[in-house]
């Protein structure tokens, strides 16, 4: 049976950047479940519409012919449709709101998910991350760096390597001001997290793994 319902966000954003988005599936449809409707039978809906529910040795014999594959996740109320490039009618149905995410980055929950150069990215929002920096930069001398580390650590993002890089600008930035102020550093080790959760997206009592990033 396929699975399609994420049971949690951190799940979602990987399912996807890396079982998605760095897999070929650039095209996406994003999508809201209005509270008057089911969203299982939205599900059953969209993956009977567009053939979802297949084999992956079928979904390799379609790619040959030259048709696309498309795939579905939905967390809570939201849901996207994933296609790859090919022939389907998703092009011809989502014609006015499908996008690129090689020209359209998608942003969902603050998460920012782009592909540039075949490279994924996942990364903080930037209007998010220029309110969070702005924060940080306002407490920045009259705050102790224990606090200033904890609060860091503690943001609800996985730390993927775009939002490390963020994080760990913003650090340098704050520890040239707090030098500059005969001020204690933050430790950059205390403040941004390097170990990721690793999920799996649809099980509701599934352990959660962990991956050094550093």
């Amino acid at each position: 049976m396929y699975r399609s319902e994420a049971v949690s966000l951190g799940g979602f954003i990987q399912q996807i950047s890396v079982c998605y988005v760095n897999r070929g599936y650039y095209f996406y449809v994003p999508g809201h479940i209005p509270e008057d409707k089911s969203p299982t039978d939205i599900d059953t809906k969209l993956i009977d519409k567009y053939r979802i529910d297949i084999s992956k040795a079928y979904r390799s014999k379609r790619k040959k012919k030259g048709l696309s594959n498309v795939h579905y996740i939905r967390f809570k109320s939201d849901f996207f449709l994933f296609a790859t490039t090919g022939e389907n009618e998703i092009f011809e149905d989502e014609k006015d709101v499908i996008c690129d995410i090689r020209k359209q980055p998608l942003v969902f929950s603050d998460y920012d998910i782009r592909l540039r150069d075949d490279k994924l990215r996942v990364s903080i929002y930037y209007p998010t991350w220029h309110k969070l920096s702005h924060y940080f930069h306002s407490i920045a001398l009259t705050t102790t760096a224990k606090e200033l580390e904890k609060q860091i650590y503690f943001l609800p993002f996985e730390p993927y390597k775009g939002v490390r890089s963020q994080l760990l600008t913003m650090v340098e930035e704050l520890n040239h001001r707090r030098r500059k102020a005969s001020m204690n550093p933050i430790r950059k080790t205390k403040a941004v997290r390097f170990k990721q959760f690793i999920y799996r997206p649809f099980d509701k009592e599934s352990p959660v793994f962990y991956r050094n990033n550093k």
